[in-house]
């Protein structure tokens, strides 16, 4: 669905894109080349001249979901550093050794390692202590980037380290003597309403790849690097710290929008600068054009997203309001009906449909019996295993029934879904007929970014029912499934009929 912004949820003053010197057809042929090439947005948010020009989030995400942010939380680590310097706790030539000496001992390799160094993931390591947390959320990163070995002096090389922020937070834990979470509840948070969730693990550890934050928040913190500081005609951060942070710093000896680095923030070969998170999480500020856009998705490749921003979008602007355009308008207020995430229907007739939910499943193996109830724009789904019932509501016509547990499986406490912040087990079912005797339902828990799919095949005889043990990314449909088979037999209420 469609956040207009004439009924923003986000306190931003709003425009219409024409107001604003963007073109509305602009935005919708933005979002058209997404959609065009299977990219799985869930949310989408334009500022210009600080007003919010158009805004949308697809189901079941609105802009105030709580949202993985990935790697773009290691710009917003990254304002909590010069609030450090600001306060006189740190400054950017600072050894970090010192601050971690009860970790280091009398290893004297990382005695010449500065802030500034850790900001330009210019460690002096090849090797990355990050892969441990795939297998056990609750590894020590700060511990084992410590034990890995440099391979030449800090300061001289670029070479992207996921394990950086690890150590970012805990310095500034340890300069400050304040928990980092609180510090940055203070001096961000609150400031900007914007709430970040990322608490500390069982170790008493802030773990940084696990934040959250909703497009809205996401967007506040954007407007606060592009006001440089400034919040609410306030001065909160000096803004020479944001001008250093988001200048050239190092050369990456990668290509295009990968080629150019700040302090723990990415430079745009189209002009500006970035947060970038894996899977598609984008925060694009452009200084020049005073516009930030908000880009939230679930995508393995991304980088389409920023090529399309340029190429539809970018080079449309306009230094000037524009005539209003009501008829391109009215037609992006409309574009949220094309972005959805809920499964395709398709040109079936479920003629059908009355006979295969008015029958019981009984499968062998696993052995459980399943039953179906149509009621309005909902399916309800009843599942006997092991004694134990238990009742799912799947939404229908693109509609999302929220679950306390997912259908089938449970997922792991894992990097994909192991967020303190959001309940794992919770799950959104939404679900369509997509070919005559196929119906498919998706699963989403907003502890991931990723969906379970699920494909009921029914036939005279019975049912084959294909599923996903495991989230998938990117909307990329039915992935390595379990495949199990039920006969078919008739209710209770349907043989009392006949």
């Amino acid at each position: 669905m469609i956040q207009n912004v004439n009924g923003n949820p986000s306190g931003f003053p709003p425009a219409t894109p024409e107001e604003v010197g963007i073109p509305s057809q602009a935005i919708t042929d933005f979002l058209r080349s997404l959609k065009q090439n299977d990219y799985c947005l869930h949310a989408f948010m334009l500022m210009r001249n600080g007003k919010l020009c158009f805004s949308t989030a697809v189901a079941p995400y609105t802009l105030d979901t709580p949202h993985r942010v990935f790697s773009t939380g290691k710009s917003i680590l990254a304002l909590c550093v010069y609030f450090a310097i600001q306060e006189g706790f740190l400054h950017l030539e600072d050894r970090v050794a010192p601050f971690f000496r009860d970790v280091i001992g009398d290893n004297s390799a990382f005695d010449t390692m500065t802030v500034s160094d850790l900001l330009t993931m210019r460690s002096g390591q090849v090797d990355d202590a990050f892969p441990a947390i795939l297998t056990d959320l609750d590894a020590d990163l700060i511990q084992r980037f410590f034990q890995t070995p440099l391979v030449e002096d800090p300061g001289k090389t670029f070479r992207y380290n996921n394990t950086i922020p690890h150590i970012v937070y805990a310095l500034v834990e340890r300069a400050t003597g304040i928990r980092f979470e609180d510090y940055q509840n203070t001096h961000l948070c609150q400031v900007l309403n914007a709430p970040i969730y990322a608490p500390t693990n069982p170790k008493v550890q802030y773990n940084p790849v696990v934040m959250a934050m909703s497009a809205n928040s996401l967007m506040k913190v954007a407007q606060f690097y592009l006001q440089e500081g400034e919040w609410q005609g306030q001065r909160v951060l000096a803004a020479e710290y944001i001008r250093e942070a988001v200048k050239l710093q190092t050369y990456t000896n990668q290509s295009g929008n990968s080629a150019e680095y700040g302090y723990q923030i990415w430079r745009n070969a189209f002009g500006g600068y970035r947060m970038d998170g894996g899977w598609g999480q984008y925060a694009i500020l452009l200084p020049q054009e005073n516009m930030a856009a908000i880009i939230l998705s679930d995508m393995p490749n991304s980088v389409y997203a920023l090529k399309a921003f340029e190429d539809e979008l970018l080079k449309h602007l306009s230094p000037e309001a524009l005539p209003a355009n009501e008829n391109a308008y009215q037609e992006l207020c409309h574009i949220g009906d094309h972005l959805s995430i809920a499964p395709e229907s398709g040109s079936v007739s479920s003629a059908s449909e009355p006979t295969y939910f008015a029958q019981e499943y009984d499968f062998a193996d696993p052995s459980m019996v399943i039953r179906f109830q149509k009621e309005l724009n909902a399916l309800k789904i009843t599942v006997t295993k092991d004694e134990e019932t238990t009742v799912f509501q799947c939404g229908l016509n693109r509609c999302w029934l929220p679950n306390p547990s997912h259908l089938l499986v449970k997922p792991e406490r894992t990097i994909d879904n192991g967020v303190y912040c959001l309940n794992r087990d919770e799950c959104l079912l939404s679900g369509t007929w997509s070919l005559d005797q196929v119906f498919d339902i998706v699963g989403k828990s907003l502890g991931a970014l990723g969906q379970y799919q699920y494909r009921f095949t029914f036939s005279d005889h019975g049912l084959m029912l294909e599923y996903t043990p495991q989230v998938c990314r990117g909307c990329v449909g039915l992935h390595q499934p379990i495949c199990i088979r039920a006969e078919g037999r008739k209710t209770a209420d349907e043989r009392s009929r006949t």
